[in-house]
């Protein structure tokens, strides 16, 4: 039996069962699960617990994809956070060209040109592996012209119509030449009714103001919203 037990004891230990996985090497996968089924919250909420164990070569990678949980859930302030920590933690080419874009359209969500036109140049050269090329030109399009270069803005826009002219950027870019000044859309219909305009998918925009300087129109935005118009936005 003396020579029995150190037998036992290593079969033992073969058979006992493994300790199971860190929670945080769950969370990757359950996170990547929720962001493709588009719930945001609770993904972002999975990828920080994720973070706490990330080895340093993929924080990075993990912060980029809290900053787009952030953005899709409606959260701007803290999908910007989470992009700079992840500038900040020393991002390949290519992720840090894609973390400036999509923090470029997280200060647009808030209305910030300025910022977004700023994170657009840091990604122009290196994002085209990320995104679409027609698309990131039409938000550079309409950033530039936010930001007060109204000439510069409506020759990318121009860009945009010629070298993609069958896409659905072509037609906003087309909708956004028609325009003189900035306006406030406050709906979109099939039929016309009353004062519309014309878009270049076939159906009508309903308008309303004429401003010649964006914060202006912002302001009035935020006005009509807050007096029940929550579809009023500025274009372009």
């Amino acid at each position: 039996m003396k020579r029995l037990l150190p037998l036992l004891l290593c079969l033992s230990a073969a058979c006992s069962v493994p300790e199971a996985a860190p929670a945080r090497e769950w969370s990757a996968a359950r996170a990547d699960a929720e962001f493709l089924l588009g719930s945001f919250s609770g993904a972002a909420h999975l990828y920080e617990q994720a973070l706490a164990g990330a080895p340093e070569a993929r924080r990075a990678e993990v912060l980029a994809q809290i900053g787009k949980c952030r953005l899709g859930a409606g959260d701007p302030e803290g999908a910007i956070r989470a992009f700079g920590e992840a500038l900040a933690a020393g991002p390949a080419a290519e992720l840090r060209a894609e973390i400036h874009y999509r923090r470029a359209a997280a200060h647009n969500s808030r209305w910030e040109p300025v910022e977004a036109l700023a994170d657009l140049g840091r990604a122009r050269e290196a994002c085209a592996g990320a995104v679409k090329a027609e698309e990131f030109a039409y938000r550079l399009a309409v950033t530039t012209l936010r930001a007060g270069d109204w000439k510069g803005g409506r020759a990318l826009l121009g860009e945009v119509a010629s070298r993609w002219p069958r896409s659905r950027e072509a037609a906003d870019a087309k909708d956004r030449l028609a325009l003189d000044a900035f306006r406030i859309q406050v709906a979109r219909v099939r039929q016309p009714k009353g004062d519309t305009t014309p878009s270049a998918a076939g159906d009508h925009l309903v308008l309303v103001g004429r401003f010649t300087r964006f914060p202006e129109a912002v302001r009035e935005m935020e006005r009509m919203r807050r007096a029940g118009q929550p579809d009023a936005f500025v274009i372009p």
